[in-house]
C-alpha cells in the first residue's frame, strides 16, 4: 500500500483503539471503550502495548479538534455542534463525523442530544463487537458463501450462487453465466457497507453494461473483476428485482430490509431490537456506500413504515419518497411477518453473537436472506429507540456479554496495557 494511502487510511480510523484521552462518560460508554480497547490491542505484542498506547492517546489528543473542524466543515456544522464533536471524541473516543451525523438526526430536541451523548460511534461499536461472542460464529456470518449455504441447508430462501471469482486469480468472462441473459450482482465475499458492488448485464456478443453504464467489452469486464478480485473473491449471484408491493418505492431495484437483532446472554433466544427499510433511488441497481439508501424505520410489531431519513441529508424527512411521491409514512410493509420470523429463525445459526443485522431482500418471488452483518453501526441499531424516547435494550446487552466475557469495570484497561 503507498505510504500517503496508508496515511489517509490510519487517519480515517482515528481513534485508532476507540477509546477517549481520558475515558470518561456514562458506565455503558465505559465499557464500549474497553471492549474496543481490547479487540484493537490483543493484535499488539505486548511488550510494544504502554508506548504504543501512550503514543495513541497523544496522537488522538492532536488529532480530534483537527478531525472535528474539518468534519464540521463539511457538513456546515454550528458552533455547538463542533464543541460537541471535540468534547465527546476526547471524552468517550467518539469519531466526530459520528458525533456530527447523530446530533444533525436528533434535530435539536434536548432529550435526544443529551441520550447521543452514550451512543457509540460506529468504529467504536464495531471494534467493540470483535470482543463480545464466538470468533467462529463471527467468521461464519462474515463469509457470505459459507453463510448462504448453511441458511440454504435448513431450507432458508437465499440467492443461488452462479460463480465465484477467487482473490488473486486471473478471471475468464466467458462462458455460464457470463454467456447468459441473465442479469448478474457480484460482491465481495467478506465486503461491507456495500462497498465493491456491481451489476452485470449480459448483451451478448461478448458485450456487458456495468452499473447500467455504457456497453464495454469482455476485456473491460475482466478488469473490473481482477481489481474486485485483489484481496478478497467475489461472489456471483442473479440480480434480484423488486417485489410486487415494493415496486412504486424503487421500480429499478430491489428494497432491502435491515432487522437488528439482539440476544440478552449467551445461548438466549435473540429478538427484533429494530428494523428499517433500505430503498434505493431510480436510475440505480446497487448502493456504493451506506448513504446512497434512504431508509424508513418499521415498526417492529405491527410492520409499519415511518417516515423516511436519509444519512446524507440527515435533517430532512420524507413522508413519502422524494423522487415519484409513493407513501412512505404509515404503509403497512405486506412482507414483514415473513421477515420478521425469518430473521429470528435465522438468528439461531449464530447462538453465539450478542448482535446481528440481517439484510433479507424482498425480491420479486419473496423474501430471501442476503447476508449476516456482525460489524453493524450501534448507532443505527438504537436510532429508531431514540427518535421515539424509548430506551434501548442494547447497553444492557452489551453489559451482559462484557461480564461474560470477562470484562470487569477497570481491569480491561490494565489488562490491554500490560499483557
Amino acid at each position: 500500500m503507498k505510504p500517503a494511502r496508508l496515511i489517509r487510511r490510519a487517519w480515517g480510523r482515528l481513534p485508532l483503539d476507540g477509546a477517549g484521552c481520558v475515558s470518561l462518560g456514562s458506565p455503558g460508554q465505559r465499557i464500549i471503550q474497553q471492549a474496543a480497547a481490547r479487540a484493537f490491542w490483543t493484535r499488539v505484542p505486548g511488550r510494544y502495548r504502554p508506548p504504543a498506547r501512550l503514543a495513541a492517546r497523544l496522537l488522538w489528543f492532536l488529532a480530534c479538534p483537527v478531525k472535528a473542524a474539518l468534519e464540521s466543515g463539511k457538513a456546515r456544522a454550528r458552533p455547538a455542534d463542533l464543541w460537541a464533536a471535540i468534547r465527546d471524541g476526547l471524552v468517550s473516543g467518539k469519531a466526530p463525523q459520528d458525533t456530527l451525523l447523530q446530533r444533525s438526526m436528533a434535530g435539536g430536541d434536548r432529550t435526544r442530544l443529551r441520550i447521543i451523548r452514550d451512543v457509540p460511534g460506529d468504529r467504536q461499536g464495531m471494534l467493540a463487537l470483535l470482543a463480545l461472542g464466538e470468533k467462529s460464529d463471527r467468521d461464519l456470518a462474515q463469509d457470505k458463501l459459507a453463510m448462504a449455504e448453511r441458511l440454504g441447508e435448513l431450507g432458508f430462501p437465499v440467492p443461488p450462487t452462479r460463480a465465484v471469482v477467487a482473490a488473486g486469480q486471473a478471471p475468464m468472462a466467458s462462458g455460464r453465466p457470463w454467456n447468459g441473459e441473465e442479469k448478474l450482482l457480484v460482491k465481495p465475499l467478506r465486503g461491507a457497507a456495500s462497498h465493491g458492488m456491481f451489476s452485470v448485464q449480459p448483451l451478448g456478443g461478448g458485450w456487458f453494461s456495468i452499473d447500467r453504464g455504457t456497453p464495454v467489452d469482455r476485456s473491460e469486464l475482466e478488469r473490473r473483476l481482477r481489481l474486485g478480485a485483489r484481496r478478497d473473491s467475489l461472489i456471483v449471484q442473479p440480480y434480484i428485482g423488486p417485489s410486487a408491493d415494493t415496486l412504486d418505492l424503487s421500480p429499478d431495484a430491489p428494497s432491502v430490509v435491515r432487522v437488528s437483532m439482539l440476544r440478552a446472554a449467551p445461548g438466549s433466544e435473540a429478538f427484533v431490537a429494530s428494523a428499517s427499510l433500505k430503498i434505493l433511488a431510480p436510475g440505480g441497481d446497487v448502493p456504493h456506500g451506506t448513504r446512497d439508501f434512504l431508509r424508513a424505520h418499521i415498526t417492529p410489531g405491527e410492520g409499519l413504515l415511518e417516515e423516511g431519513f436519509s444519512f446524507r441529508e440527515p435533517g430532512k424527512r420524507w413522508p413519502r419518497v422524494p423522487w415519484n411521491g409513493a407513501p412512505l409514512s404509515g404503509r403497512r410493509l405486506a412482507q414483514w411477518p415473513a421477515v420478521r420470523e425469518m430473521a429470528i429463525r435465522a438468528s439461531e445459526t449464530l447462538p453465539g453473537l450478542p448482535v446481528i443485522g440481517w439484510d433479507i431482500v424482498l425480491g420479486a418471488g419473496g423474501p430471501l436472506v442476503l447476508e449476516a452483518n456482525t460489524g453493524v453501526s450501534l448507532f443505527q441499531v438504537e436510532l429508531w429507540h431514540l427518535e421515539h424516547g424509548i430506551a434501548s435494550p442494547l447497553p444492557a446487552v452489551i453489559e451482559a456479554w462484557w461480564r461474560v466475557s470477562g470484562g470487569r469495570a477497570g481491569e480491561l484497561q490494565a489488562e490491554a496495557g500490560t499483557a
